[in-house]
């Protein structure tokens, strides 16, 4: 019998919104990236594609707001339920992905039509979102907030362990600094002293 992924404890609050929005934007905004230079290549190779450099931004910035929108509306009732960020399933993963890839399209159709460019432009977003959601596997669930907490001060412990020496020794040379500048900063003033006396 398969065992029940863990999930937070019912005091558990899901992030806010604009923080979600936030780190959808963050990915999206790389995964366009890649978008934007296979289209900007395959525009070097295809004479029947017109698409100028102000039409192909407003396609990808419009396809980044309203696909990573949708993305958030979609997830968010999965994410309360489940009570985790990333409660997995299906319908979690693949609603999403549906999202972008109409998305992509319905853009690529309202700027270029029924033309080659449009084609293009949807396989080449297509293709890019289908391999991120075979990369990232967004159907398995994810951490609870204990978990992640518990390795963060894994790595935190293992991170202090690590430079423990290199801390101590910074330390002692900043000590050993600031104790020859205390002794040179004195004996200046001791030998203006003495100078001033002489006078």
């Amino acid at each position: 019998m398969p065992t029940e992924h863990p999930v937070n404890d019912p005091a558990w609050t899901p992030p806010r919104l604009i923080h979600t929005f936030t780190g959808h934007l963050f990915t999206g905004t790389l995964k366009l990236l890649v978008v934007a230079l296979l289209f900007w290549v395959s525009t070097l190779f295809g004479d029947s594609m017109t698409a100028s450099l102000g039409t192909s931004i407003g396609v990808l910035v419009a396809t980044l707001l309203l696909g990573e929108l949708l993305a958030v509306g979609i997830e968010r009732p999965f994410v309360i339920r489940g009570r985790l960020n990333e409660p997995g399933g299906w319908g979690y993963s693949v609603l999403p992905l549906l999202a972008y890839l109409l998305t992509g399209a319905v853009f690529a159709f309202i700027a270029w039509g029924n033309s080659v460019t449009a084609v293009v432009f949807g396989i080449i977003h297509a293709a890019v979102n289908m391999g991120l959601f075979f990369l990232i596997r967004p159907w398995q669930a994810g951490e609870t907030q204990q978990e992640t907490d518990a390795k963060l001060a894994e790595f935190k412990a293992m991170t202090k362990e690590h430079f423990a020496e290199d801390i101590v020794e910074i330390k002692t040379r900043a000590r050993e600094r600031t104790k020859n500048a205390y002794y040179a900063t004195k004996d200046k003033k001791r030998r203006q002293s003495k100078s001033e006396d002489q006078d």
